[in-house]
């Protein structure tokens, strides 16, 4: 019998799996946790294809899998992309009816906190220890 790995990831781009990738291995002990096991899917719609795929997607790896994330950004062409609030409900709703047992961790990113992540800053790096 296979055991399960740790964490399922679904991303909307390669920004974003980069991160989660180095963060899962890099930076465990400053995120004190333990090593993961892990696989991360870039979805090659982007966001709006981790949107309408992560339930489905989920639910295929539900077996081999204990947790899931999910990461998108706020904005793509959809009527609830207004809100992050609106999208996160409407995910996290999905998911749960298509049967992945315990919820995931579903992260919408705003289009402002991205770019203020990214904005090259020595305030910045400085409070993120980089």
């Amino acid at each position: 019998m296979n055991e399960k790995r740790d964490l399922f990831a679904i991303v909307a781009d390669r920004d974003q799996e980069v991160i989660l990738n180095t963060q899962l291995t890099k930076r465990t002990r400053a995120l004190s946790i333990r090593k993961v096991t892990f696989s991360i899917i870039k979805h090659p719609n982007r966001d709006s294809g981790v949107f309408l795929d992560a339930p489905a997607l989920l639910r295929q790896a539900s077996a081999g899998y204990s947790r899931a994330i999910v990461l998108l950004d706020q904005a793509f062409h959809h009527p609830l992309s207004e809100t992050p609030g609106g999208i996160h409900r409407d995910l996290v709703k999905r998911i749960q009816i298509d049967g992945w047992g315990e919820p995931p961790e579903v992260f919408v990113i705003s289009p402002e906190t991205e770019i203020w992540v990214w904005a090259r800053s020595p305030a910045l790096e400085g409070l993120l220890a980089v």
